[in-house]
């Protein structure tokens, strides 16, 4: 059980991660300040020992659904036998930035180095993503990068892409969508390439749906067979069991596919939409502070890729993002 010194530092590591947001800023504070991670729990045990507070400590930590009173089976939560140190709201409230920024990457860490590009950028030749990284010069950061992580990993023969100069590709990137929204005709070629990813992603949707449904068909028939075996098979039980194992499984799957198919329903878009989006980001980019324009570029665009054989670039956008009104702060 957690002491009440323990669950009052427990408390105050989720309020110093609400108000940064950043992991590291809260480990270098408790550092400071000489705490250590004597005693807390761990979704895998107990942890015991001085160890210093880290991102990958605290991450275990700030996650963990015992300080909310809960434990968790498979996916689900369940009330726990231990206290909650935390309302479930603060809880709810770290455990969905730290999600967030798992996906993102984090404001801060997207733009600390000014990598508009960061998580958005893949090399076209092998289809991985690139990294940004950058040269140092006087304690300070000199060059910046896009590295694929082929031709990192492998050597710069691997990849045609290698490496290219992160401020170079940022500006290219950012003048083309400028240009797009002031050129009917590219305006339009973009609606029509919009249009042309959804239709194929809702076809492939529709693919995947049906074959998740022939799934459930099949393992529930199989359940009903297992289940009029059980009295004289012993091993229908651990059949059932990974039976319906399999049927959540699928009927999971199901259910994210039918979501993501109401969610392209609901993002319809006119070539309006896309023209009055696009003009509103030329007229607002050079206004908006940087931090911003990783978020904008970020809700706008859904990827871009490099070709370093043929050194073109291409844009892939959000229908979502381009309902957004990107000037606004």
């Amino acid at each position: 059980m957690v002491n009440a010194a323990e669950a009052e530092l427990v408390r105050e590591v989720y309020h110093l991660y609400l108000s940064t947001a950043r992991l590291i800023k809260v480990a270098q504070i408790l550092n400071a300040r000489g705490s250590t991670s004597k005693r807390w729990t761990t979704r895998k045990g107990t942890a015991v020992g001085g160890r210093v507070w880290d991102k990958h400590l605290l991450i275990n930590l700030l996650t963990n659904p015992a300080y909310e009173g809960k434990v968790k089976h498979k996916k689900e939560l369940f009330a726990g036998e231990q206290a909650a140190i935390v309302d479930e709201r603060l809880w709810q409230q770290v455990f969905q930035t730290i999600k967030h920024n798992g996906r993102t990457g984090g404001m801060h860490v997207r733009n600390q180095h000014g990598a508009l590009l960061k998580g958005l950028i893949h090399c076209g030749p092998c289809g991985h993503a690139m990294g940004h990284t950058y040269s140092v010069k006087d304690g300070k950061a000199a060059y910046r990068y896009y590295v694929c992580y082929v031709a990192q990993k492998q050597g710069w023969h691997a990849c045609p892409s290698g490496s290219l100069p992160a401020e170079q590709i940022e500006r290219l990137v950012v003048d083309r969508i400028k240009h797009i929204g002031g050129d009917a005709a590219l305006v339009a070629a973009t609606f029509r390439q919009l249009q042309s990813g959804i239709r194929s992603r809702s076809a492939q949707i529709d693919k995947d749906h049906t074959a998740s449904t022939r799934e459930i068909q099949k393992i529930e028939g199989d359940i009903r067979k297992a289940a009029m075996a059980a009295g004289t098979d012993a091993n229908a039980a651990a059949r059932l069991a990974d039976l319906h194992e399999r049927l959540a499984t699928a009927s999971e799957r199901t259910r994210v596919l039918r979501a993501e198919a109401e969610q392209i329903e609901n993002e319809s878009i006119t070539q309006a939409d896309v023209a009055a989006s696009l003009r509103e980001f030329a007229a607002s980019w050079d206004v908006l502070y940087p931090r911003e324009q990783a978020a904008v570029l970020a809700n706008l665009v859904k990827r871009v890729d490099y070709d370093g054989a043929k050194k073109t670039v291409s844009i892939t956008f959000h229908p979502a993002g381009l309902h957004a009104r990107p000037g606004t702060r």
